[in-house]
C-alpha cells in the first residue's frame, strides 16, 4: 500500500531538517500535509462507493484511512510541485534585488 510511502517521506523530511536547509524539510512536510488534505477533501465530496452492485456509505473512520492511502499516491506529485514553486519564487525574488 502507498500508505507506507508517507513514513519514508516524513523520515526524509526529518533527516533533511537536521542535515540541510530547513526550507526543504518544511517543503516536504508541507507536501505531505497538502496531499492529505486534498485526499480527504476528494473522498469527503463523494463518500459513497459501489460494493458488489450495491451503493455503500463510507464512515468517517474509513475515510481517514483511505485518505492516507491516496495521500501516499499524491505526495510524489505534490513535493516536486512545491519545490518548483519554491525555486520560481526564489528566482523572482533574486531578480528584483538586482
Amino acid at each position: 500500500m502507498m500508505v507506507m510511502l508517507l513514513l519514508p517521506v516524513t523520515l526524509m523530511a526529518l533527516i533533511a531538517w537536521f542535515k540541510t536547509r530547513r526550507s526543504i524539510a518544511a517543503a516536504m512536510l508541507l507536501a505531505v500535509g497538502i496531499a492529505y488534505v486534498a485526499a480527504l477533501t476528494l473522498i469527503s465530496i463523494d463518500p459513497y462507493f459501489e460494493d458488489n452492485g450495491s451503493i455503500e456509505y463510507m464512515e468517517w473512520r474509513y475515510r481517514f484511512v483511505l485518505a492516507l492511502e491516496v495521500a501516499g499516491w499524491l505526495t510524489p506529485v505534490t513535493f516536486p510541485l512545491i519545490l518548483l514553486v519554491r525555486a520560481v519564487l526564489t528566482r523572482l525574488r533574486s531578480g528584483t534585488r538586482r
